[in-house]
């Protein structure tokens, strides 16, 4: 508490509420384990670049961006490194909450950005837009944690993030191997197939942008499949098995 009363103190006089570093805290503790430490300085945002032209001012009383990054220590032996990823292991999915903050660039060129826009309800999505593009991201702590409990030896993970699965997943995959993912083998979430119809935009590149359902992929032995699914049930995720490694030029296919 005595790091959170120091965070409080220092963005205050920033206009920034004491209710908003508590809930950072709290939610940073609750979702991942980690305790909040501020250091260093604060600044105010006159502006915010989106796509190519500078919007309006948000230095107001109201308005601020928050950044932050986690760090964290592991022993050399529980490092997972996907050195040990091989021809014939199975890939898991978790499934993500949305479009975990990446991508918008593409979002605001498919939508527009208005108080209209924005507040239109769709009954695909369960909600208005506004509120399904800014579901908060997922994080996958506690879940990793659940299956290393379990027993199992996570080969490799890749967090999908910015690039979608052509660049992320193949960074967990050594040479000589290649993932294969099956498109069928979960249902995409009604956010992307309405932004790749709204949009119009390739599959290719959705997959090559969004997490596309899954914000999370593991790389486990075959053997280790139903374990990891079982763990990662018990800690409130939802996975599917989404493919396999094969012998081949390091990357993936998507079919």
């Amino acid at each position: 508490m005595e790091q959170l009363k120091k965070c409080v103190a220092l963005v205050a006089h920033d206009n920034m509420k004491r209710e908003l570093a508590e809930w950072v805290e709290w939610n940073a503790y609750k979702l991942a384990h980690c305790r909040l430490i501020c250091t260093g300085t604060t600044g105010r945002m006159v502006g915010r670049m989106l796509a190519d032209k500078r919007a309006e001012d948000i230095a107001s009383e109201e308005e601020y961006d928050l950044a932050g990054f986690a760090v964290g220590i592991v022993d050399q032996k529980d490092l997972i490194t996907g050195e040990h990823i091989q021809a014939g292991d199975t890939l898991i999915g978790i499934a993500s909450s949305g479009v975990h903050s990446n991508g918008f660039s593409l979002v605001r060129k498919v939508f527009e950005m208005t108080r209209t826009s924005l507040d239109t309800y769709y009954e695909e999505l369960g909600g208005t837009l506004g509120e399904v593009l800014l579901t908060p991201t997922k994080i996958y702590v506690k879940a990793m944690k659940a299956v290393k409990d379990a027993g199992v030896i996570v080969k490799g993970a890749s967090h999908i993030t910015g690039g979608g699965f052509y660049e992320n997943i193949p960074r967990m995959l050594p040479e000589g191997v290649r993932a294969v993912v099956q498109k069928d083998s979960y249902e995409v979430p009604a956010i992307f197939r309405l932004l790749q119809e709204k949009g119009s935009v390739e599959e290719h590149v959705m997959y090559n942008t969004y997490n596309m359902g899954l914000g999370m992929v593991l790389a486990v032995a075959q053997e280790d499949a139903e374990k990891t699914m079982e763990a990662l049930r018990a800690a409130g995720e939802v996975p599917f098995r989404i493919g396999h490694c094969e012998a081949g030029e390091k990357g993936v296919d998507i079919c």
